[in-house]
């Protein structure tokens, strides 16, 4: 069917897109998963999955001390403002987003110089570039 067909070209702009999201859109990216919507309000409950998923063990020192000095909003919605303001104040909490971020990059970066290396070696080895 073509429902499980993958649009290689599509994954790949979107993959190249995400490599090249700044800090503050990264948050942005991390947030929307969570408000499909677009709300800009994700549940409290919401925000501490998302800290199980990028912390699963949550025995982190780092992890333990932060969600002490975070203080939750009492009607159990957090704005993306208060999320953007927890994550400049304790950024160690996104930074897994971070390093996926950065092995994607390094990963798409290496594939795309080693096929740009064999097209450059095909090129030189033509007999009209000697």
């Amino acid at each position: 069917t073509n429902a499980s067909i993958i649009d290689i070209g599509a994954t790949l702009k979107a993959t190249a897109v995400f490599c090249m999201l700044c800090t503050s859109d990264l948050m942005r990216f991390v947030f929307a998963w969570y408000d499909p919507k677009g709300y800009g309000v994700i549940d409290n409950k919401q925000f501490l999955d998302m800290l199980e998923q990028f912390h699963p063990r949550h025995r982190d020192d780092v992890v333990v001390k932060a969600l002490k000095g975070i203080v939750l909003p009492v009607d159990g919605t957090l704005p993306f403002d208060r999320f953007q303001s927890i994550c400049v104040k304790f950024p160690h909490l996104l930074y897994p987003a971070f390093r996926i971020q950065e092995k994607v990059r390094l990963l798409l970066t290496a594939d795309c110089l080693s096929h740009a290396h064999g097209c450059l070696i095909l090129i030189i080895s033509r007999p009209y570039f000697r």
